[in-house]
C-alpha cells in the first residue's frame, strides 16, 4: 500500500514556510492543509495567493469555507462544531457541496472513540495524537494496535495518522491500516535542503523527483 503524506501548516507564523512548502509542491506534494486559526479570512486569502496559482488545487482549508470556491481549492476541513448531523450542519455541508461539488470534505478526530462513533461520511479524516504523549491507546502494546486497526477497518473513512509521525514508525502505521499521514510544516521546516531526499524517501513514493 502506498503511503500518502499530507502537510499541515504550523498554526502560527513560521519563517520560510511558504518557500519550503512550495518546494515540496515542486517535488510532487499533493495535499496541503492551511490551518491558521488566528488569521482572518483576508489574511488567509493573502497566504493562499502567496503560493503559485498552479498549486491552489492542492490546498485544503481549515475554516473560511467560502475561500475554497473562490480560489478553486482542493477542499475544506470541517471544524468539530460543523460535523455533527444537526439540520443546520447538514444544510451547511449540502450548500458547500452544491457550490463546489468537486471539493473534498475532511475533518479531524482526537480520539479513536470519536472516530468509532462518527456517523457522517467524509472523503478522508485525520486521527490526531496517534504516536505522541497525548495518545489515548498504547500503540506499543498488541492490544492498542489491534484496537485502532479494528476501528479503521470497520470505518468507511480513509484515515490519516497525525501526531508523533517519524520515519521509523512508517511500517507500523501501514500495518495498522492508515492510508497515510499528516505532518506539520513546523517539523518539515527543520530540515535543511540536503534532508529533502530523506523526507521524500521515508514519507511517500508520491513525493519524488
Amino acid at each position: 500500500m502506498e503511503v500518502e503524506v499530507i502537510v499541515i501548516t504550523a498554526s502560527g507564523a513560521m519563517e520560510g514556510e511558504v518557500e519550503r512548502i512550495t518546494n515540496l509542491f515542486d517535488h510532487g506534494l499533493e495535499t496541503l492543509h492551511i490551518r491558521k486559526p488566528k488569521l482572518s479570512s483576508t489574511e488567509i486569502s493573502e497566504l493562499i495567493t502567496s503560493f503559485p496559482e498552479k498549486y491552489r488545487s492542492r490546498i485544503v482549508i481549515h475554516g473560511h469555507y467560502k475561500l475554497a470556491r473562490k480560489f478553486g481549492l482542493k477542499g475544506y476541513h470541517l471544524r468539530r462544531r460543523h460535523r455533527s448531523n444537526s439540520w443546520r450542519n447538514k444544510l451547511k455541508r449540502f450548500l458547500l457541496k452544491v457550490q463546489n461539488p468537486r471539493a473534498l470534505v475532511c475533518t479531524t478526530f482526537h480520539s479513536v472513540q470519536s472516530l468509532k462513533e462518527c456517523e457522517s461520511s467524509f472523503d478522508y479524516v485525520l486521527l490526531n495524537n496517534v504516536f505522541n504523549d497525548e495518545t489515548r491507546f498504547n500503540y506499543q502494546e498488541p492490544s492498542g494496535m489491534n484496537l485502532i486497526r479494528s476501528v479503521i477497518k470497520k470505518s468507511d473513512q480513509r484515515v490519516f495518522a497525525v501526531g508523533g509521525i517519524r520515519p521509523d514508525r512508517i511500517e507500523m502505521m501501514k500495518s495498522i491500516g492508515f492510508h497515510g499521514m499528516g505532518v506539520s510544516s513546523s517539523y518539515i521546516c527543520q530540515f535543511r535542503e540536503d534532508y529533502l531526499n530523506e523526507f521524500q524517501k521515508f514519507f511517500s513514493p508520491r513525493i519524488a523527483t
